[in-house]
């Protein structure tokens, strides 16, 4: 059921959704309560709940459902070309499309500029991870970088290192829990 009027996939929208003709999947049970208690979102515990959750690797290639819900941070799993086939199917809405664009227009960000999206309050990571993964990506190129992070701490100490374009207007969520691991 796509609604071209829905801005956010939210609990309301996702209650929104028939059971009957909606297939729900979980990579990891930690995806599920990742969703309730970093953001605060219940459907998929709900769902879980009344048994309708499919927990493991197979994301429903073929579904026949008219909805499919997946909830992982592990997508591509083992490079798996079947998951990253069935992404190629999905098709971004087209306001989200020339969101993007308009973006990416303001910030001069083309092929060129090496994007990193650092994952601050998904995972405990270290900064120095992201450090070490950015720069093995550069192999020593002197190339733009375009950084977006939920966490402002995390985005800021990347730019301690390296010249990176970023967001101005960018809008930053905390952890509700600090002690949370992924």
């Amino acid at each position: 059921m796509y609604d071209e009027n829905v801005e956010f996939v939210d609990d309301e929208f996702m209650n929104s959704l028939d059971d009957g003709h909606t297939e729900y999947r979980a990579r990891f049970i930690e995806s599920i309560t990742n969703d309730e208690s970093v953001y605060g979102r219940i459907f998929l515990k709900n769902k879980l709940a009344k048994g309708l959750v499919k927990i493991g690797p197979d994301l429903s290639r073929q579904s026949t459902a008219d909805n499919i819900v997946i909830s992982t941070n592990t997508f591509f799993g083992d490079n798996d070309q079947a998951d990253r086939d069935l992404t190629l199917k999905l098709r971004p809405r087209h306001e989200l499309v020339n969101k993007a664009n308009s973006i990416g227009s303001k910030l001069s960000l083309d092929k060129s500029v090496l994007g990193a999206h650092l994952r601050g309050t998904d995972f405990n990571i270290s900064p120095d991870f992201y450090i070490d993964a950015i720069e093995a990506e550069m192999n020593g190129q002197d190339r733009p970088i375009f950084v977006c992070s939920d966490d402002i701490g995390l985005e800021d100490r990347v730019a301690s290192v390296f010249d990176v374009i970023r967001r101005t207007d960018k809008h930053y969520i905390t952890r509700n829990h600090q002690n949370i691991q992924a």
